[in-house]
């Protein structure tokens, strides 16, 4: 039986990442699965480098109308309406562990006979993940935390402006160290002092805290008075921080998920999507 999967266009502002690479793509078409894509001008990888694999491009938001025997792939959340969902999903919703919204959602499901195979539940038979984006999640917020930094060194109580998207990380770095320089001179020649967690004295604390959203426009978030010493402290909170360097991203996360994608014929069966539809059907079984 022929596997169909279609690879939807994303609706969060700034979202550039894809699941699904030319390169993957071309992988999937040759085991023998058929592979449609979505027209999306905003994605890392041009329309044309899908169809110059053997992809088919079809319409944006095509996905709703598509057969429901349709493997729908996405990477961000799906476009807040309330229709019933009748497709099987593969993507991040995050709704197993009660976000706000979460039965919302679910209940779609529910009501449509539609599946969801969250992306965050992938995982092994040791339970490890098949696929994440964290080295390169790590890295955008390094480079993001710098910047701040030295935004906050040369313009103090100023807002901090955009931060634009790069092709790759040579390009990111290049940007970080015309911004550190000028600031490190400003601060007396001294750069700034990072830790991951437990110093007391530092400048960038990089740990796992969640007040609220900011974004790539907005990068972050106040979380204190001014201090009568240093710059106020401020929360980069963005929840697609990879997309900073989108291709680099993608080609990593799709080349992870492709061994698993390559057994989508067999979800009935394979253990990796096995137990993620058992999460699902518990999920869905906890709403009314």
């Amino acid at each position: 039986m022929l596997t169909v999967i279609h690879l939807r266009a994303e609706t969060k502002p700034f979202e550039r990442r894809s699941p699904l690479s030319p390169k993957t793509a071309k992988a999937l078409l040759h085991a023998g699965h058929i592979v449609r894509v979505e027209r999306y001008p905003e994605r890392i990888y041009k329309d044309e480098e899908f169809e110059a694999a053997g992809a088919e491009l079809v319409p944006t938001g095509s996905w709703r109308d598509a057969p429901t025997d349709n493997i729908i792939l996405g990477l961000k959340e799906l476009p807040d309406v309330d229709a019933p969902l009748r497709h099987t999903h593969v993507t991040f919703l995050r709704v197993f562990k009660k976000q706000t919204g979460h039965e919302i959602w679910l209940r779609r499901f529910k009501e449509g006979g539609g599946a969801l195979y969250d992306l965050e539940v992938l995982a092994d038979e040791n339970n490890r993940r098949v696929a994440s984006f964290g080295y390169s999640a790590g890295y955008a917020g390094a480079a993001i935390a710098l910047f701040s930094w030295a935004h906050q060194v040369l313009h103090p109580d100023t807002p901090q402006g955009p931060v634009p998207g790069f092709d790759d990380t040579p390009a990111l770095a290049d940007y970080v160290k015309s911004a550190l320089e000028p600031a490190i001179k400003a601060n007396r020649g001294q750069p700034p002092k990072i830790i991951i967690t437990g110093a007391l004295e530092s400048d960038i604390f990089i740990n796992c805290v969640y007040l609220g959203w900011s974004n790539f426009k907005n990068p972050t978030l106040p979380t204190s008075k001014p201090l009568e010493k240093g710059p106020e402290v401020r929360i980069i909170a963005i929840d697609h921080l990879p997309t900073l360097i989108a291709r680099e991203s993608s080609d990593e996360y799709s080349s992870l998920l492709l061994p698993s994608l390559l057994t989508l014929d067999k979800r009935g069966t394979e253990g990796v999507w096995t137990r993620a539809e058992k999460i699902f059907k518990e999920k869905v079984a906890e709403v009314s």
